[in-house]
């Protein structure tokens, strides 16, 4: 507000007064503003040039003085009448411009005639600097994570990078700033990050910071729930969340201090794994963490836990066969675990259409190609089938044909067809020279299949629900429950009849 000076002939003596502006005044119509340090809190400095600018031209626009720093209100003749007006209300701009400065600052607008001179130069000065102090800001929020804090400590510090950008004049919208908020989250939201990016209307901030607050105490009061009864879990579609992957244990600050309770859902669920096959890549996951299970571990391990709870009448359902042709199927995730880069092999074995014996296990070395990858979860297969093989023959069963590895990689299945290629991969010879020799004495022979009828593929690497159910059915694992409930319900009727 504008504050009138003691002259009778000021014509501005009935505004309010303030100690940060004042209005001059000498028989004027209209005196010139002067404005002392308290209308200019935030000093410029070589990092703050957006934010201040925006302080002080939100002032000068207030009072319709923007005009003399962007030259729309240019410097009269000075015969003129209205000069003398001009150039009093310029030196006070001028000086507001140098005790807004730091000390080191104020050398480079010392030397300025006029007010709009000054900030041309200081425009020329940190214009650039201030881009570039945008960008870090920018940087900053994309790096910024969670890493066990709370939520809300986590959204408030966020926040406060985020408003630092709109006092620059580079307000986020809501979409961008949701994006940076979810890309910081933990694994153990994923499922709500991705509900949230799939809605179709923006959230505001603080409708955000309540659903994300309220998922973690929701996983906390789940985290500290042991028992899960029906009443209360909600079940999993499968026993690992799409794409789901297990940093290195120093990513994640915070751990179980009940181990025992950790270690009892991976041993449990291995024994379930001897005759579930779409639980053995869960369960392979979960052992590799057995000295040292963080919380995104025991979010992983409940899940399996409500995928079997959803799934407790699944098992696999073995039909009559009038064929029984062995063959097998041969799989391997590249590189798939992100903390020592080492592939995943994942095999499932057939007699008839019936699964006897399956298998995910990490490989002992890091594959330098997904080819290597490959033809050494190809070995391990043919490994699988000779012995079972040999077991049949002991039990006087003979299959019809040489038993058939499918496998989904061209260069691994040339690989066994070609020993020209052999050259190329001698830093494996010796799964080489085995699949090959087998191959030379028609003990097996190995098929090219596509991906999409790769049935090992659920036993290497976290799948879509639709992906996996698909998978789960053609291996042979069925819903049991209606046959138990007809059964059931066959020995009530034997009951009442009796």
């Amino acid at each position: 507000m504008a504050t009138p000076n003691n002259s009778p002939n000021s014509a501005a003596s009935k505004t309010s007064t303030t100690a940060a502006v004042t209005v001059l005044n000498s028989g004027l119509t209209n005196g010139p503003l002067s404005f002392n340090s308290a209308a200019f809190p935030m000093k410029l400095t070589p990092t703050n040039y957006l934010s201040w600018k925006a302080q002080f031209t939100s002032l000068l626009a207030g009072y319709e003085l923007d005009g003399y720093l962007d030259g729309r209100h240019p410097c009269p003749v000075a015969t003129a009448p209205e000069y003398s007006l001009w150039a009093r209300q310029d030196q006070l701009l001028r000086h507001a411009l140098i005790t807004s400065v730091s000390e080191n600052i104020t050398p480079y607008i010392a030397a300025a005639a006029t007010a709009q001179q000054a900030w041309e130069t200081l425009a020329k000065l940190y214009a650039n600097r201030s881009r570039t102090w945008v960008i870090t800001l920018k940087e900053r929020l994309q790096n910024m994570k969670c890493a066990g804090r709370s939520v809300s400590e986590y959204l408030r510090d966020l926040k406060t990078v985020a408003d630092e950008l709109g006092i620059v004049d580079r307000p986020l919208t809501d979409d961008d700033l949701t994006v940076y908020i979810l890309n910081g989250l933990g694994p153990e939201f994923r499922e709500i990050a991705a509900s949230l990016r799939a809605r179709d209307s923006s959230l505001s901030f603080d409708d955000l910071h309540d659903r994300l607050v309220a998922h973690e105490e929701s996983l906390h009061r789940e985290d500290n729930r042991v028992d899960l009864t029906p009443a209360t879990a909600h079940f999993a579609a499968a026993p690992m969340a799409p794409r789901s992957g297990f940093g290195p244990p120093q990513f994640f600050s915070w751990r179980r201090g009940d181990s025992h309770q950790w270690w009892s859902v991976p041993v449990t669920a291995s024994y379930l794994a001897m005759t579930r096959p779409d639980l053995s890549f869960a369960v392979n996951r979960l052992s590799q963490f057995m000295h040292q299970p963080t919380t995104v571990h025991w979010q992983a391990a409940k899940r399996v836990l409500r995928y079997l709870r959803g799934t407790c009448f699944h098992g696999l359902l073995l039909r009559p066969q009038p064929s029984l042709s062995l063959h097998a199927f041969s799989d391997a995730d590249w590189a798939g675990d992100r903390s020592s880069f080492v592939s995943t092999t994942g095999y499932l074995v057939f007699l008839g259409s019936n699964p006897i014996s399956w298998r995910a296990a990490k490989q002992k070395a890091v594959a330098r190609s997904s080819t290597e990858a490959e033809y050494r979860a190809l070995a391990a297969t043919a490994s699988e089938v000779i012995w079972i093989s040999h077991l049949l023959s002991e039990l006087g069963v003979s299959p019809p044909a040489s038993p058939a590895i499918f496998c989904d990689n061209v260069g691994a299945t040339y690989l066994s067809l070609n020993p020209v290629m052999h050259s190329r991969m001698k830093h494996i010879a010796i799964d080489l020279h085995f699949v090959r020799d087998l191959v030379d004495k028609r003990l097996l022979h190995v098929s090219h299949i596509s991906s999409h009828d790769q049935l090992a593929d659920g036993l290497t690497k976290s799948l879509s629900t639709a992906r996996f159910s698909t998978l789960r059915s053609k291996i042979g694992v069925a819903n049991g429950t209606s046959v138990l409930r007809g059964r059931i319900k066959d020995n009530n009727s034997q009951q009442i009849k009796s």
